[in-house]
């Protein structure tokens, strides 16, 4: 099959059932993001394991699975009635206690490779999480993750176009030589300006918010993908993984959110 259509036929099934699962309601769409980030957190495994570290995969899933777990449960209308936060930080801590026993050669190497797969899969896309149940409007919203899925995908799409049609300018040629400056402005132009009619459709942020929201989005993102441009170049690998034909895996299909997420996070916590 010719590329261009592999890549648009699985592009197309992956916004289908993004959009589906999240429209569904709040049980499809927990359901598709733990299993997102469980995904993710293979592909950053198969990836960490490429440098020698020897983390435990069985305690390294299982911790990040039940961290997972608890922050989606404590969004899903405040199903957990405790605070999630001081359980995850014990989850956290078994890292250290297992590597005290295990007896391995550089144990503070795979300690800081496991919580590092947790900063970098599993706290982003809680977040996103945690978002998608905390608006103005009470209770899951929906429109909140499809906002964000827009800006984001408006993010990487503007991108490539305008860097495959008008790029010159590197824009960080040493990571990622296809990125250029014409494509990141363009993008950057061409998603705050779909921000600004965001209003209008997802009423529950001010224009001006959703201006910066995509601002943060398309900035963070970008680093994001370098981040994880920086990661499979430090391992010699093209994609994170092969779960989707054309587009590679999980994480390169959402680099950008991850990037972006605790920023957008914290911009709205702080200042909405």
């Amino acid at each position: 099959m010719n590329s261009f259509f592999q890549r648009a036929l699985s592009g197309a099934a992956f916004v289908a059932v993004m959009l589906g699962c999240t429209i569904a309601g709040p049980v499809p769409f927990l359901l598709l993001f733990f299993v997102i980030t469980l995904i993710g957190l293979y592909e950053y495994y198969s990836m960490v394991s490429k440098y020698g570290v020897a983390f435990n995969k069985t305690i390294f899933f299982s911790v990040s699975a039940l961290i997972t777990a608890l922050c989606a449960l404590s969004s899903y209308n405040n199903l957990l009635s405790i605070q999630p936060l001081p359980l995850c930080a014990a989850l956290v801590f078994l890292y250290f206690l297992f590597e005290l026993f295990a007896n391995k050669d550089k144990p503070y190497l795979n300690i800081g490779a496991s919580i590092t797969g947790i900063i970098y899969v599993v706290l982003p896309f809680s977040l996103f999480i945690y978002l998608t149940f905390h608006t103005p409007i009470n209770g899951y919203n929906y429109l909140m993750a499809i906002a964000l899925f827009i800006l984001q995908w408006s993010s990487d799409t503007f991108q490539y176009l305008f860097g495959m049609t008008l790029g010159k300018r590197k824009l960080f040629e040493r990571i990622s030589p296809k990125k250029s400056w014409e494509g990141f402005i363009g993008g950057l132009i061409t998603t705050m300006c779909a921000a600004y009619f965001m209003n209008i459709y997802f009423p529950f942020y001010t224009k001006a918010d959703w201006i910066i929201i995509a601002g943060i989005i398309v900035v963070f993102g970008t680093m994001g993908d370098l981040v994880e441009s920086l990661l499979k170049r430090s391992v010699d690998v093209k994609d994170s993984g092969n779960i989707m034909p054309g587009h590679g895996g999980i994480l390169d299909r959402f680099d950008g959110l991850l990037g972006s997420m605790p920023f957008v996070f914290a911009y709205i916590y702080y200042c909405t």
